[in-house]
C-alpha cells in the first residue's frame, strides 16, 4: 500500500488532528484503515462524503488522522523505538517512513512518523506491570505529611489506571502545589495542582507566582473548582493524558529498559520540558519528593490498594 501526504488541516471543535492523504494504486479502504490503526467505522467517520468505500479513486482525497512524531535520541534504534510505543511490527513504521531505507541506520535528530495506535499519550499509556504489594512501608516524614500522603494516594493510584500517569509523580505535584495540602485552592476549591480554568463545579479568581524569565512574578489567575478530590485528580490526569505535548513523557513509561524509579523521575522531567511549570527546578523538586518520601512505592499498584 502506498499513500502521499498532500496537504494538512485541522478538524474543528476536540477532534482529532486530520490531515489529507492522496489515493494512490494499490490502495483500498481497509488498508488505509489498518495502517493507521482505525477501524474501518473511524475512518467512515473522518469521510463522511465517501458513499461507497469500496471504490476508492487513484488520486482521490481522503482524511486520515495527523501523524505523531518521534525524535530520534542518543543510542535508540527503530526496535528500541517500536518497543517503546508498543508498535509490535516494525513495517507500520516503514510504511510511514519510505525515506528509511535501512532500519538498521538512523540517526539522531532524526523525526520518525508513527502509527495512531501509537501517538500522543494514549497509544503510550499502558498500567503497570510492577509486581503488586499489600502494604505501603517505609513512609518518612511527620505524621501530618504521612497523613496528607495517605489521603492523597489512593486518588493518585486510581488516576495512575485510568491514564497511565505515574501516582508518584501526581503525589508529589499535590504536595508542592499544596504546601502538603495547606493552600485554599486544595482545601476549599479540590484544585490539588494549579489547574487553570473553569472546571466542573466553577471557578475562583486566586493570586498565584509564575517564573519568567528567570524573575518570580505575582498575578491573578482563573482556577477550577471541583465538587471532590477525586474528581480534581481524575481531571488533572485526563489532562495530561490527552494533551500531545506530554506523549514523550507518557512513551517513557513503557520503556522496558527503564525500572519503575527511572521511569517517574523521567515522567517527571518531560513535564518540565513540556512546559507543565514555569519553574525551572520543578522537575528536580518533584523528583526530590519522590525520592524523600518513598513515592515510588506507589506506583506499583496495579490493582491492589494499600491499607491505611
Amino acid at each position: 500500500m502506498m499513500v502521499q501526504r498532500v496537504g494538512n488541516s485541522v478538524a474543528g471543535g476536540q477532534s482529532l488532528k486530520a490531515e489529507t492523504y492522496q489515493v494512490r494504486a494499490g490502495d483500498n479502504f481497509t488498508s488505509i484503515a489498518k495502517q493507521h490503526g482505525l477501524s474501518l467505522s473511524a475512518l467512515q467517520k473522518l469521510n463522511p462524503q465517501i458513499r461507497d468505500i469500496n471504490r476508492l479513486q487513484v488520486g482521490q482525497e481522503i482524511q486520515v488522522p495527523a501523524l505523531s512524531q518521534h525524535t530520534v535520541k542518543r543510542g535508540e534504534s527503530l526496535e528500541r523505538i517500536a518497543k517503546r510505543y508498543g508498535i509490535s511490527n516494525l513495517d507500520q513504521i516503514l510504511k510511514l517512513n519510505p525515506e528509511i531505507r535501512d532500519p538498521s541506520r538512523i540517526q539522531i535528530g532524526q523525526k520518525i512518523r508513527l502509527p495512531l495506535a501509537a501517538q500522543g499519550t494514549q497509544g503510550a499509556l499502558k498500567k503497570p506491570q510492577a509486581t503488586p504489594i499489600t502494604s505501603v512501608t517505609n513512609l518518612k516524614g511527620s505524621s501530618k505529611e504521612q497523613a496528607f500522603i495517605r489521603k492523597v494516594s489512593l486518588a493518585a493510584m486510581e488516576s495512575m489506571e485510568q491514564t497511565g500517569t505515574p501516582a508518584s509523580v501526581t503525589i508529589a505535584q499535590a504536595i508542592l502545589e499544596t504546601g502538603w495540602g495547606k493552600s485554599q485552592l486544595s482545601s476549599k476549591y479540590h484544585n490539588y495542582f494549579g489547574i487553570k480554568g473553569r472546571g466542573p463545579a466553577g471557578a475562583v479568581d486566586m493570586r498565584t507566582n509564575e517564573v519568567y524569565s528567570g524573575r518570580t512574578v505575582r498575578i491573578n489567575a482563573h482556577f477550577r473548582v471541583y465538587n471532590n478530590m477525586a474528581e480534581g485528580f481524575s481531571d488533572h490526569g485526563e489532562m495530561l493524558a490527552r494533551m500531545h505535548r506530554y506523549s514523550d513523557a507518557y512513551a517513557q513509561c513503557r520503556d522496558c529498559d527503564l525500572s519503575s524509579k527511572e521511569k517517574a523521575n523521567a515522567f517527571a522531567q518531560g513535564l518540565q520540558e513540556a512546559g507543565y511549570a514555569t519553574d525551572p527546578k520543578y522537575a528536580q523538586k518533584l523528583t526530590y519528593l519522590m525520592k524523600r518520601y518513598n513515592l515510588y512505592q506507589y506506583d506499583q499498584f496495579p490493582s491492589t490498594r494499600p491499607s491505611s
